[in-house]
């Protein structure tokens, strides 16, 4: 929640301003920049707050300028919350809908904070790419006694809203509820098995393979399951064997098919920020493209410590404080991105 009472920034400059830092921005930023360039730089309001939905605890949680996590589970947890369906944030997110209302307080499911003085208000829900529940309320007010805010102004926070739904669209690094990576594997259950078992406690994963599917294609149901996910692991064994056929040379060991495709779509959506892991096992062919990607090679067994160390690179799986400093650094720098061969 923003009460500025610095010189204001004309709405237009304040929108040029969030597009240019949005741009190949995660959406924890993006959202940063929008409350501070938009709801409390711009001339639009007097005061505002952007409000996200968090699925595992069913909360809307104020989003402070100080947020830089990706994950809502390292968020602060004495921010403010709304809980229980009350409010008129609440309102708007359940009824999917922009709500305006000229007195908040004379609302019958207006609920005050401390020390709040809100007037007028205008609560606009925002949805990410194929989401039918809202996933933040942006809430723009006035306070007590001043401006009812105008039809001008509500069109341009309907404007900025729309801006800031197709910048989240765009982003390739998700705001999640808990930080989650995606692994992709073949037949090789004991390779999986180690790569899960260095992850327990640390990051939660997800493994397509022992999820349940009704009624959906596979591929739109990868999509529903990587949207949460920040990065991604893919386990490469020799599962098959193939050969250029034109020219008839020697059988060789290579990842199933299924693997390759996937890790494909895993490399499209995270190698732009670096979060994407080639695990190869043994001697096997690799498909040219993934040449120049962070690709870990083990004989048998896979090294706890390099993945351990792949994960404080992504910055996944520890507290902020304990993934900066010298020590860190150090242990980052025996990690290196090779070419597959």
């Amino acid at each position: 929640m923003s009460n500025n009472l610095k010189p204001r920034k004309p709405f237009e400059v304040a929108l040029k301003d969030f597009l240019d830092m949005a741009k190949d921005q995660p959406q924890n930023r993006i959202i940063r920049y929008f409350l501070e360039q938009i709801v409390t730089h711009s001339d639009i309001c007097d005061q505002g707050s952007v409000l996200i939905y968090d699925s595992t605890t069913r909360q809307l949680r104020t989003y402070d300028k100080a947020n830089n996590s990706h994950s809502l589970a390292k968020w602060p947890k004495d921010e403010v919350t709304f809980e229980n369906d009350t409010g008129l944030a609440w309102l708007a997110f359940r009824k999917r809908t922009p709500l305006f209302t000229k007195c908040a307080k004379q609302h019958p499911e207006f609920e005050s904070l401390p020390d709040s003085d809100i007037g007028s208000m205008y609560c606009l829900p925002v949805f990410r790419k194929n989401d039918l529940t809202p996933f933040s309320i942006i809430s723009f007010h006035n306070p007590d006694g001043k401006e009812v805010i105008r039809d001008d102004a509500r069109t341009k926070m309907e404007i900025a809203v729309s801006v800031l739904e197709s910048q989240l669209a765009l982003s390739q690094t998700p705001l999640v509820a808990s930080e989650k990576v995606f692994i992709v594997h073949g037949h090789d259950d004991r390779f999986r098995n180690e790569l899960e078992s260095i992850l327990q406690n640390k990051v939660e994963y997800v493994v397509i393979q022992a999820l349940a599917r009704t009624g959906q294609d596979l591929l739109s149901f990868l999509e529903e399951k990587i949207r949460d996910c920040v990065a991604g692991f893919v386990l490469l064994t020799p599962d098959d064997e193939g050969r250029l056929y034109k020219f008839a040379e020697p059988l060789r060991q290579r990842a199933r098919q299924n693997v390759i495709f996937e890790g494909g779509y895993l490399t499209a959506l995270f190698r732009g920020k670096n979060r994407i892991c080639f695990l190869q096992k043994g001697d096997i062919e690799v498909p040219s493209d993934l040449n120049g990607l962070l690709m870990e090679r083990f004989p048998e067994r896979i090294d706890p410590e390099r993945i351990l160390l792949t994960l404080e690179e992504w910055g996944l799986g520890s507290t902020p404080s304990e993934s900066e400093g010298g020590a860190r650094h150090q242990k980052a720098q025996g990690l290196q991105s090779i070419a597959a061969q």
